[in-house]
């Protein structure tokens, strides 16, 4: 706290500074995560994932009637 006070910078202003640099932070961290996103595609590959997840329930389904016919 000394060092803030010795460049001439008061409690509240450094506060306000610590703000704006936390801020400017986020915003660059969520850019680069939507960049990153885009890039990679990584949500293109989450929703084909989620729609496989879908379509092995129904045929495992599909499945244990096929199971359930053959056995009685």
């Amino acid at each position: 706290m000394n060092n803030i006070l010795l460049l001439g910078i008061g409690g509240t202003e450094a506060f306000v500074m610590l703000l704006l640099g936390l801020a400017i932070i986020i915003i660059i961290f969520l850019v680069l995560r939507g960049l990153t996103l885009w890039y990679w595609k990584i949500d293109t590959i989450v929703s084909y994932q989620a729609k496989q997840i879908k379509l092995l329930q129904e045929i495992l389904e599909v499945s244990k009637k096929q199971n359930e016919n053959v056995n009685s």
